[in-house]
């Protein structure tokens, strides 16, 4: 009895485990019937890093280059960028820039090992990957697409990190190694989108209709900041907007001073598309109320 039961046990281990098997249907409805989400879970096509954690895809800043008639300030020895803002300029040129960087880690390849193999349907619906000459079950895919082995990694012998790299897509209804992309500048794609920071188009967050609306962005000095500050304005209301600054002078004479500014702002409360159009994240009852 003992040495049947020995046999049996030693048979099922040799059977493939097909219910632990998924179908196209299962893998399909794990990303909700978007193959978009497939193709963003797996990092096969370029998509950000941003949410409300984390940003390494959205940066927007303005570029502040001016120069003013040089004066008499109270502390020479600090003179700085807010002892001259409201003085008139004699140059001024103020360049919005959103740097939009996406992340691609992985790419579709077809090594030509799979040639040998093919999925396959069975009745229940389940993926199997049969060797095309052998007809033997290598293994199955898991509910994310990524190949699974069923039996024959009892035997010692079948490569489990090349398999690993294996995944289906059921959508396009072909097998692919995923393939890390080794060189670091093929990984990211990177826009630069440029603007006028003294007049622009714009939007409030949910608009009505998409209406597209006329602002700028002012520095001014407004009391109990440490440094001159950029405000968003639109008829006739403004608001702080700048999140940092960094002030240098670029030159200086007897008779003129310049100075080179950087203002940061947070890309969660603006930002800009490939339109030029910036986009302000707040409501226009926000805007005038809060």
């Amino acid at each position: 009895m003992k040495k049947l039961f020995v046999f049996f046990f030693a048979l099922l281990c040799a059977l493939p485990h097909l219910g632990f098997s998924d179908s196209s249907k299962t893998i399909q409805d794990f990303f909700g019937n978007d193959h978009e989400k497939f193709v963003d879970y797996h990092w096969l096509a370029p998509r950000e890093i941003f949410d409300q954690w984390s940003n390494g895809s959205r940066f927007m800043a303005s570029f502040l280059l001016v120069t003013y008639q040089r004066k008499h300030v109270a502390n020479p020895i600090f003179e700085s960028f807010k002892d001259y803002v409201g003085d008139t300029p004699l140059s001024w040129n103020h360049k919005l820039n959103y740097r939009h960087i996406l992340f691609q880690s992985y790419q579709k390849e077809f090594w030509p090992f799979l040639n040998e193999y093919e999925v396959r349907t069975n009745a229940e619906g389940n993926l199997l990957v049969y060797h095309k000459n052998y007809n033997f079950i290598v293994g199955t895919f898991e509910k994310d697409g990524q190949f699974d082995v069923l039996n024959y990694d009892q035997l010692g012998q079948i490569n489990i990190d090349l398999w690993k790299k294996v995944h289906y897509d059921p959508w396009a209804g072909h097998m692919f190694v995923k393939a890390y992309i080794e060189k670091e500048s093929m990984r990211k794609t990177k826009f630069n989108y440029p603007g006028n920071a003294d007049d622009f188009y714009f939007k409030f967050k949910n608009d009505v209709n998409q209406k597209t609306r006329v602002g700028s962005l002012n520095v001014v000095v407004l009391p109990g900041f440490k440094n001159a500050s950029v405000v968003f304005t639109y008829n006739g209301h403004s608001r702080p907007i700048s999140k940092n600054a960094e002030h240098a002078i670029v030159s200086w004479s007897k008779e003129t001073v310049t100075f080179d500014v950087k203002y940061e702002y947070d890309p969660r409360l603006l930002w800009m598309d490939k339109n030029g159009v910036l986009h302000l994240e707040m409501t226009e009852d926000d805007f005038f109320n809060r």
